[in-house]
């Protein structure tokens, strides 16, 4: 199971530097595409832990 999670280790980064290959070679049409792939990650992850902290929040307020 470790050999697994280790094969996943190192496989995610060859593929986010395979990612900016095309990028490289001179094709800029990527270039968006992967700067809001990253956006929208960066947002995804910051709503999810306003909802965390808001749900956490509730949840004191409701045990008092």
């Amino acid at each position: 199971m470790k050999i697994f999670f280790k094969i996943i280790m190192y496989s995610a980064v060859p593929l986010v530097a395979l990612s900016w290959v095309p990028v490289a070679l001179g094709y800029p049409v990527y270039i968006p595409g992967l700067i809001l792939g990253n956006i929208l990650i960066l947002i995804g992850a910051t709503l999810a832990f306003i909802g965390y902290i808001k749900m956490k929040k509730a949840g004191e307020k409701e045990k008092e």
